[in-house]
């Protein structure tokens, strides 16, 4: 990834650490039914053994927070991501969809630039048929396998969500250009 726009914060209040803990073990459970259907394998549900991108709180910011088209990583790729990227909506929401565009659509709207073909050099692209956009609602869980492009433009909202990639096992070194 490389020369991406994002932008969001931390949330202004975090749960007490036992409190995350029970929020972790309650989201990755539910989410595991699925990994195991989907992915043969099953991520970590103890907070202390997760690392930050794992599973994290984050807040946008209104008219501000935003994603350019990106794709991350997959398992077939160098410094993977690993399977998937999970979002759970904290809040309800009218407007800053995460859009995962068709080629097409993408390629209409000029978003297949040198700064995202940078951006996805050695990853496994997989796009969508058809473009898909999903607005945030409290208690909506996205799961998107990575490898899938997608942005997210600004919302009017202050978008409260619960994200990680499960399968992460490092950090990668990543290019990013976080403008906030």
């Amino acid at each position: 990834m490389s020369n991406i726009y994002y932008s969001y914060e931390r949330p202004r209040e975090l749960p007490s650490y036992k409190h995350k803990c029970k929020i972790v073990k309650n989201v990755v459970d539910k989410l595991n039914l699925l990994y195991g259907k989907e992915f043969g394998e099953f991520a970590s549900n103890h907070a202390p053994d997760l690392i930050q991108s794992q599973f994290y709180f984050k807040e946008h910011r209104v008219g501000k927070s935003m994603f350019d088209l990106h794709a991350e990583p997959t398992p077939a790729d160098k410094d993977s991501f690993g399977h998937c990227v999970f979002m759970l909506y904290l809040s309800d929401e009218v407007d800053g969809a995460i859009i995962c565009p068709s080629e097409q659509d993408a390629a209409n709207a000029g978003m297949i630039n040198n700064e995202f073909k940078d951006g996805v050099k050695g990853i496994t692209i997989d796009w969508c048929k058809n473009t898909i956009k999903t607005i945030p609602k409290v208690n909506r869980c996205i799961v998107m396998k990575t490898g899938t492009p997608h942005y997210v433009p600004p919302c009017s909202g202050r978008r409260k969500c619960i994200t990680g990639w499960s399968f992460l096992d490092k950090l990668p070194t990543l290019k990013t250009l976080n403008v906030s």
